[in-house]
């Protein structure tokens, strides 16, 4: 998908961690954004790196830019069976 903007929120995480292993192993997307608290030692071609502040949403769009977004919600086990989603 030439021109794609992926996009990871939490990607210093287990599971942000292993997302962008993939990215960069599959090469479906030209460009990668992440979003951190603290500048990371992540070094991916065609990354960048947005430090901000996940308590301010205010700085979320100059980041964003005009990539699609697709929303999904990562629960675990124990809420799925408890009934929360």
């Amino acid at each position: 998908m030439e021109g794609k903007t992926a996009i990871v929120f939490g990607a210093t995480g287990l599971v942000g961690n292993l997302l962008l292993d993939e990215l960069e192993s599959c090469k479906l997307y030209s460009a990668i954004r992440i979003f951190v608290r603290q500048q990371t030692m992540i070094s991916i071609p065609g990354m960048e790196e947005i430090v901000t502040d996940f308590r301010d949403h205010g700085l979320y769009p100059a980041g964003l830019g005009a990539v699609g977004i697709w929303p999904w919600r990562a629960f675990s086990s124990a809420s799925a069976a408890s009934g929360g989603m």
